[in-house]
């Protein structure tokens, strides 16, 4: 891992740890979460350096992230991107920004909390010129509950179980310890 997504992650540690400090606005906050790092999937350019970003949740065309309901689930990003939510699967698909929802407006750092109160599903890209099309794409299925033996989040894409954002805090509080 770079020191500058190390650096980015501790912020979001941080900022997520002073967030779910004594306060109510109408959520659960005891139920761990986890981070999505919002990024361009696979390797591709940025101003013509070529890069692959780590990932949290394998996003792309088709993937499909299932969270149980009440649970923290935080976008963050590190370059210039956006986050939207469009109607439908055929319009994520598609990359048709009728009727979209900008959910976080363009940032070349962001953060955004999804909100995981209602059950419901959420067709989310990038609307930046091309990275829907380059697969910025994540489908989110707010569920009562999740297939057991998923500890509360999963995915249902084949890429294994997702990485719980408190570990995840721990172990960087532990490298920058060592």
């Amino acid at each position: 891992m770079s020191s500058r997504t190390l650096m980015l992650w501790l912020h979001v540690c941080i900022f997520t740890a002073h967030a779910a400090g004594d306060h109510d606005h109408g959520h659960d906050d005891t139920t761990s979460g986890t981070v999505v790092e919002w990024a361009i999937p696979g390797e591709h350019s940025h101003g013509g350096e070529t890069m692959e970003h780590d990932m949290t949740v394998e996003l792309g065309r088709g993937k499909v992230f299932q969270v149980k309901q009440n649970t923290a689930l935080t976008f963050t990003w590190s370059n210039s991107h956006n986050l939207v939510s469009v109607s439908t699967a055929s319009d994520l698909e598609d990359c048709v920004f009728t009727n979209a929802t900008e959910l976080a407006g363009e940032s070349t750092t962001g953060t955004y909390l999804l909100d995981t109160a209602d059950l419901q599903t959420y067709y989310l890209t990038c609307g930046l010129p091309g990275h829907c099309g380059l697969g910025q794409q994540l489908i989110v299925e707010v569920l009562e509950e999740v297939p057991a033996g998923t500890s509360g989040l999963s995915s249902s894409s084949g890429f294994g179980p997702a990485l719980s954002f408190p570990l995840m805090c721990a172990g960087l509080a532990s490298r920058l310890t060592h």
